[in-house]
């Protein structure tokens, strides 16, 4: 009893278990102890905590404190439940939207997500990437600065790290991407204001670079479409931000004749352009007309409400954490991209007529109505063939498919996990 007791005592210290290997060695040979069961405390055996007896010896249970090391797991065997998530801007609500979707689902599939801002500096970004690489991550999601090159995904896929980019595509290439149909949806946001008389309308917001190009290509594209010329005056370029938005509108209204309408670069802009409205003794949805793009939560929820364009920012986040999973579980997989489809959400901001239609037009059911519909959906059979054409290209690898292989452009970003079988 005396031997007994010591042997307790002195593993006492120790008790911490250094691996789970080991913890299920001790499974095995574990033998629940009576003398424990009548006393809990061990005061027979005189340890705190108790223990238990395998193969005529002593065993200590694990103590209450005892917490598994996973990094050193992740070293032992080689492997990393680390993703790294990059994002450019997150004064911009529409990418924490997105991180919530991404991490959402990674965190399922068991993997814990380190989140680092660029603010749109590619050197910063560089260092970022560096670090991420060191801690070992096991993949990358990463939405680019203005100004990344196109040879960043050759040189992290020379690291052997698997690598989604989302949002902003870096032109042809085989990695996978995730984002959404710029040019479809801006498309549709100007031709709901063309259908609604307007013909002097403005394009605020952006910066020189992929996605304005194709913003732009859409906006082009409704305005050919009437016949009706683009006029490059009323195209005002400046960050995407809230002053951005602001300073854009202040032009914008100063121009003569002075545009009815403006299609935005993206919701934060809008919210922008909302205030220099209000600057002027003007209400977007009474005295001019409005659209934005992403529709993030507070678009519901502005005043007045905002008619933009639904990409579901969470959803994409989702479905570029699907693609990430894949190439991790997959890496010969070929190369995967997700579209999202633009949606039209047409609210108040967006119902201006201003005066373009007689009083009788509006009777007739011309005029706004109650509450938000969605006008496009997924299926947009009237979009123009260029439209559809140029958006399937701007993703496109460099090898043409055969027509028989294509696969129709409106299926795409229909599949369950958000991309197998899409044209690229």
């Amino acid at each position: 009893m005396h031997a007994r007791r010591a042997f307790a005592t002195s593993r006492q210290p120790s008790a911490i278990l250094p691996c789970p290997y080991l913890k299920a060695r001790y499974a095995q040979w574990v033998v629940p102890s009576i003398e424990n069961e009548a006393d809990p405390g061990n005061r027979r055996g005189g340890a705190s905590g108790g223990g238990t007896q395998y193969g005529g010896g002593f065993a200590p249970r694990l103590p209450r404190h005892y917490v598994y090391n996973s990094r050193a797991g992740e070293l032992r065997g080689k492997t990393s439940k680390t993703i790294g998530v990059i994002v450019n801007d997150l004064t911009n609500s529409f990418f924490p939207e997105i991180l919530v979707g991404v991490e959402r689902k990674l965190v399922e599939a068991g993997y814990i997500v380190l989140m680092a801002h660029t603010n749109e500096d590619v050197e910063r970004q560089n260092t970022v990437l560096r670090t991420m690489r060191e801690q070992g991550a096991a993949g990358l999601v990463l939405c680019p600065a203005y100004g990344t090159p196109r040879t960043l995904t050759n040189e992290v896929e020379s690291w052997g790290m698997p690598l989604v980019v989302m949002v902003r595509t870096l032109g042809p290439g085989k990695y996978d991407f995730a984002g959404a149909d710029n040019e479809r949806g801006i498309y549709a946001a100007t031709r709901h204001l063309l259908d609604a008389g307007h013909t002097r309308i403005g394009f605020l917001g952006g910066r020189t670079g992929v996605v304005l190009e194709q913003r732009l290509k859409g906006f082009r594209a409704a305005r050919v479409e009437r016949d009706i010329t683009f006029d490059e005056d009323l195209l005002v370029a400046a960050k995407p931000t809230r002053q951005g938005g602001h300073e854009t509108m202040m032009a914008l209204l100063d121009k003569k004749p002075r545009p009815t309408a403006a299609v935005c670069y993206n919701d934060v802009v809008v919210f922008g352009a909302l205030s220099a409205l209000g600057e002027r003794g003007m209400r977007a949805g009474k005295d001019f007309a409005l659209m934005g793009f992403d529709n993030v939560q507070d678009a519901a929820h502005s005043n007045p409400p905002l008619s933009t364009i639904d990409i579901r920012p969470g959803e994409l986040g989702e479905h570029a954490a699907a693609i990430l999973l894949d190439r991790i579980r997959t890496p010969a997989r070929a190369r995967q991209t997700y579209l999202a489809d633009p949606r039209l959400i047409v609210r108040q901001s967006g119902r201006c007529q201003c005066g373009l239609f007689p009083q009788s037009r509006r009777r007739a059911g011309r005029g706004p109505d109650v509450g938000a519909r969605v006008v496009a959906g997924s299926n947009m059979a009237w979009l123009p063939a260029s439209v559809t054409k140029t958006a399937r290209s701007e993703c496109a690898e460099s090898a043409p498919q055969a027509p028989s292989q294509r696969t129709p452009f409106l299926a795409m970003s229909r599949t369950a996990a958000g991309v197998s079988g899409s044209p690229s």
